[in-house]
């Protein structure tokens, strides 16, 4: 969630929305521009993980949206870190994060020419669409017998009911870092809506009894529920909810089958459109269908379509971890026709252990700010990297994951339990900026050109104003100063603010630079 295209990377958004929260979650500034086919922090012509001759490799994520900007901002900051803290068994790695999605929930357009990890060249891959789509390609192998990527990005928990390539798990394991939140979203333009929805409640709305807003303690108008597509990490999870509260009032736990289809709740819209994980587009075509979706991307969709917003439902709320799953062995790769791998990505090998294990980096505090950061809940460390290769998620069948395994994020409602069928009023969207470590970069040298570079909340309007001695100079207030033969052997410095429509800014200055000859 942080722009990829800007150097002043902007983090995800910072609002907390209570357990019975109404109202729209507020729009934070401009539309911002995501990035929709890799993370930039590697190149697509890097060498590949898999040529073991090399000194340098590149790792390779895909699979599911939910998570594809938190992924891709974590490989920055790996990226970010330089050779000699990425190198594994002498050989040093970079990360490729492939979107599944555009955030308008459109298809990002195929990886032409790009080389997969044992560095064959394709025609055309096509980036996979959710977890079981990443799944798959972590278990298909090219023409060279060489693994397409690295490691999956998954929103769905181990399933050891099939194998990866039926887009489950038996032949790998899952490694935990985070926590997400699964909410009921409407249409703000939706007036029917009630405040919030029990259990019981979004049961009927999704087995089909009730069909009206009125029928669950809003006004009279079509209820029209949706999933996301067939296969879906997020389907799934929700899918799984429902029959938990069908069983537990009595029904037969079927509403909905094990890819998250539900005969009542059609998984397109428009007649023929898949309707996309995490995106307002179905609720901007339809003002009465409502949809599940991650609380942290329902928080950015509002921050980049202003003129589409979204209102979560309070009440119902589910919990989750968000895994990256590794291939268990030679032997399972062998078996998917993947004779070209590298063992140190294997489950438990050094590369996996350094990235995704419990001492890894995506579990160490640097990453787990920029979980925080992205609208997630950081894992305690109890949790975190802990590698799980059965069936089933690490959150209690309650669906709300007990404090203990979460790390607090102040950016949304510490996770309770609803329950009971009391509403509450006014708006309890709460609007926070934050701004992280702010750094100058390039060569201090007369005629050269330094830039400031900072990590806020997305959507936040970044302002610069250079320092000269700790004094203003007059005029820069650019991301990038070009260092003039004034400011030889004085100490530079920036200072940036950010912005957020209706929060306090804040403001951070970095360390001074002396300039030289």
């Amino acid at each position: 969630m942080f722009v990829r295209n800007n150097r002043a990377t902007l983090g995800a958004a910072c609002a907390a929305v209570s357990a019975l929260a109404f109202g729209v979650l507020a729009p934070a500034g401009a539309a911002t521009t995501l990035n929709t086919t890799l993370n930039q922090g590697a190149s697509a012509s890097s060498t590949p993980v898999d040529n073991s001759t090399a000194g340098t490799g590149t790792i390779v994520f895909a699979g599911s949206d939910t998570i594809q900007y938190v992924v891709a901002d974590l490989a920055d900051a790996w990226n970010a870190r330089g050779t000699t803290a990425n190198t594994v068994n002498n050989k040093s790695y970079n990360i490729l994060s492939y979107n599944a999605l555009a955030n308008d929930g459109s298809a990002v357009a195929p990886l032409t020419g790009w080389n997969g990890v044992d560095g064959t060249t394709s025609a055309s891959i096509t980036t996979p669409n959710g977890s079981g789509g990443g799944l798959k390609l972590l278990g298909a192998s090219d023409a060279n017998g060489g693994s397409v990527i690295s490691y999956a990005r998954s929103s769905s928990a181990p399933d050891t009911s099939g194998n990866l390539a039926a887009g489950k798990s038996s032949d790998a394991t899952g490694y935990p870092f985070a926590l997400d939140t699964v909410v009921l979203a409407t249409s703000a333009k939706n007036t029917a809506a009630p405040q919030s929805l029990t259990d019981a409640q979004v049961l009927a709305i999704y087995n089909g009894t009730d069909t009206n807003w009125s029928q669950v303690g809003g006004g009279s108008a079509p209820l029209h529920p949706l999933t996301p597509k067939s296969g879906s990490g997020t389907a799934k999870f929700f899918g799984s909810q429902i029959n938990k509260i069908d069983t537990a009032n009595g029904g037969a736990g079927t509403v909905s089958d094990s890819n998250g289809v539900m005969t009542s709740a059609p998984n397109k819209y428009n007649g023929t459109l898949d309707v996309p994980e995490h995106s307002g587009a179905p609720l901007a075509f339809d003002k009465n269908a409502v949809v599940p979706i991650s609380l942290g991307r329902a928080i950015l969709w509002n921050q980049t379509n202003p003129s589409q917003q979204i209102r979560v439902l309070g009440g119902f709320k589910k919990q989750r971890a968000l895994w990256l799953f590794a291939r268990n062995s030679s032997v399972t790769a062998a078996a998917n026709g993947q004779t070209k791998t590298n063992a140190d990505t294997y489950a438990g090998g050094a590369v996996t252990n350094a990235l995704l294990g419990s001492t890894g980096f995506f579990c160490s505090a640097a990453a787990q700010e920029i979980v925080k950061a992205d609208g997630f809940y950081p894992l305690s460390a109890a949790y975190c990297g802990v590698s799980k290769a059965t069936t089933g998620d690490i959150v209690p069948a309650s669906g709300i994951a007990p404090a203990s395994m979460y790390i607090a994020n102040p950016l949304l409602v510490t996770p309770t339990s609803s329950t009971g069928t009391g509403t509450s009023t006014g708006t309890h969207t709460v609007v926070k900026v934050a701004l992280g470590t702010v750094k100058v970069s390039g060569k201090a040298k007369v005629g050269k050109k330094v830039t400031a570079t900072a990590t806020a909340t997305r959507g936040a309007k970044l302002s610069y104003q250079w320092l000269s001695n700790g004094k203003a100079i007059k005029g820069a207030k650019a991301a990038k100063l070009k260092l003039t033969k004034k400011l030889k052997g004085k100490r530079v410095s920036v200072r940036v603010t950010a912005t957020l429509t209706g929060a306090t800014p804040v403001t951070r200055t970095s360390a001074a630079v002396k300039v030289k000859k």
